[in-house]
């Protein structure tokens, strides 16, 4: 058993997706009513945070770090109806009366934290099924010498997490970003972070906010540091430095730098800023590219990023001008050579041409012209490239210089696609151009449910529920005529899984169900646009049980390929549960009730 310090705290955070329920919210005066709500709190007395968006920016803070807060609010839950009466509610933080906020509230994307319980609704359509996200504890404490803080936490379960904001505060009540950290994004085991940031005297209150990939966020509870008037570092570069990327950087070298423990707001710039360098803003990561040997500047800039203080000398070496040479020749090969040259050879020596894919166009000879090919009936897209050096060795830095151009082969088809919809979906697909074509026709062939032909380079159809087939382009040109295609389907069929009974008492059984019809899906990546789908519901892995409030109270894996299993249930008390069916390449959310 592992024990745990007395400080430590258990949170639970749960995030909220679409799913086949949803709760109708409203307001009346003073009281919002949540109807079909998953918010599981007793009836009682709370403090009830709110916070939603009404474009173009959050409301009331355009960081979605500020919530709107109420003392004394009185929830109550019958069922799956939450009521939630601020008549008697204290505002805070200069929240307005509720009663002229809640029809802004409602009708936008926002969050509600009651209690420690999140409520997250897009629009007026709130999402039920929780995914638990296990934050063991956050702690914030001064380092060892009282320069810094140091705020540590650790998550003992992780599910689609996208990065961590540690929010500082000297109320307690306004709180602003001072740092980022990435999070594991999807993890069972724990995990321990560290982030070091600065202080200010006085009384520095922290906290943690976690951001899923869908952009819902948690808030952990909130850890006062007590800071001593005195003599500490006001930047955090005092101890942690720009500590990666090359110097001297060569010409035409990209290097990228990186200050760790980064403050939120971070920009990055060189001294003197007449210097010719390319540089990329990034937060705590900065792409520096030598431009140098353009201008023919040789010497020593200095990288600063303004977050911290932080900053690196860098020299930059030069080298000949070679910035304006390029690759002449065509951009397409139909049949037989074409002829491709460099347009400066003065200063070059051993000039080195390959062609990307043989196959399909070859290249010969080496030198200051050569001569591209088309190899046999192959078509497709091949990089030219052409390797030289400029006097080489030259200031130290002994790197080839590579151009490339990309050469289209033959009659060249490469498109996108997507669909999208939930029961009658949408195909839509789009052909790049293709050189030398003079017409385009896409066929979807959906064989029972009929086929449609779109005589354009984009096209758009529909895919009705439990429905598949074959999508086509053909285009016809200067280069001959050239076909290329995907297969589509919808797989929606109703449920994938029965669940009997249902209400249940200790036992039940989930049977896969089939498809309505058959059709022909993609089991291998397709030619070009590299797209891949996937096959229809074969067997069970994996059975969860969770409570209302989100508590997994059952879990079971299946080994095998088993269409149909019988579980016998632990005792639960009477109430509605939701259960999750996993299969080799799905999940499905139902819900289940159980009787005494």
């Amino acid at each position: 058993m592992r024990r745990k310090s007395t400080f430590s705290l258990l949170f639970i955070i749960a995030i909220f997706f679409v799913s086949a329920t949803s709760a109708q919210v409203t307001n009346s005066g003073n009281i919002i009513t949540i109807n079909g709500s998953c918010l599981a709190v007793p009836n009682n007395t709370y403090t009830v945070a709110l916070n939603y968006f009404k474009a173009p920016s959050w409301k009331p803070g355009p960081d979605n770090t500020v919530f709107y807060v109420y003392n004394s609010v009185v929830v109550s839950t019958t069922g799956t109806v939450t009521t939630l009466d601020f008549t008697s509610s204290v505002p805070q933080n200069g929240a307005p009366a509720i009663n002229t906020l809640a029809a802004n509230v409602i009708s936008a994307t926002g969050n509600v934290n009651v209690g420690g319980s999140f409520l997250t609704w897009t629009g007026n359509q709130n999402n039920c099924v929780p995914l638990p996200i296990i934050l063991e504890y956050f702690h914030a404490a001064l380092s060892s010498d009282h320069q810094y803080a140091v705020c540590t936490w650790r998550t003992d379960q992780e599910e689609n997490s996208s990065h961590f904001f540690l929010q500082r505060s000297t109320d307690a009540v306004n709180f602003s970003n001072v740092g980022i950290e990435p999070a594991a994004g999807n993890s069972s085991i724990p995990i321990n972070y560290t982030f070091t940031t600065n202080i200010i005297a006085g009384t520095d209150y922290f906290r943690l906010q976690e951001v899923d990939l869908d952009g819902h966020t948690y808030t952990s509870s909130v850890v006062p540091i007590t800071v001593a008037a005195g003599t500490y570092p006001t930047t955090i570069c005092s101890f942690e430095t720009i500590a990666s990327g090359p110097n001297p950087l060569c010409p035409g070298a990209a290097g990228t730098y990186r200050i760790h423990n980064a403050p939120i707001g971070i920009t990055w710039s060189v001294n003197p800023s007449s210097d010719p360098l390319s540089i990329t803003n990034g937060g705590s990561v900065a792409q520096l590219t030598n431009t140098a040997y353009s201008s023919g500047y040789t010497g020593t800039t200095v990288l600063t990023a303004s977050g911290g203080g932080c900053s690196k000398p860098v020299t930059l070496l030069n080298a000949a001008p070679v910035s304006n040479i390029t690759i002449n020749g065509p951009a397409t090969i139909c049949t037989g050579s074409q002829s491709y040259s460099l347009s400066s050879t003065t200063g070059i020596s051993s000039i080195n041409w390959a062609s990307s894919s043989p196959t399909i166009a070859y290249v010969s000879p080496n030198g200051g012209t050569t001569l591209l090919t088309k190899a046999g009936t192959n078509n497709g897209n091949v990089n030219l490239s052409a390797t030289y050096y400029v006097n080489d060795n030259v200031s130290g830095c002994a790197f080839p210089i590579v151009k490339t151009n990309s050469i289209a082969v033959g009659a060249i088809i490469h498109f996108t696609y997507n669909i999208t919809g939930t029961q009658y979906k949408t195909v839509t697909a789009n052909c790049d151009v293709v050189n030398g074509a003079t017409s385009y026709l896409w066929t979807l062939n959906l064989g029972s449910h009929g086929t449609t032909t779109y005589p354009s380079r984009s096209m758009s159809g529909s895919l009705p529920p439990c429905s598949g087939g074959g999508l086509t382009i053909n285009v016809s040109g200067s280069c001959g005529s050239a076909q290329d295609g995907v297969t589509v389907f919808n797989s929606y069929c109703g449920p994938s899984f029965a669940v009997s009974p249902n209400p249940a008492k200790s036992s039940l059984t989930i049977t896969t169900q089939e498809p309505q019809q058959s059709f022909n899906a993609a089991t291998t990546n397709q030619v070009n646009n590299n797209s891949s789908v996937t096959t229809a519901v074969s067997n069970v892995t994996r059975v969860e049980i969770y409570s209302k409030s989100g508590r997994l109270v059952f879990m079971k894996k299946f080994a095998g390929n088993q269409k149909q299993i019988s579980l016998s249930l632990p005792t639960l008390a009477p109430d509605n549960y939701v259960i999750q069916i996993y299969s080799n390449n799905t999940k499905e959310v139902q819900q289940l009730q159980i009787l005494q």
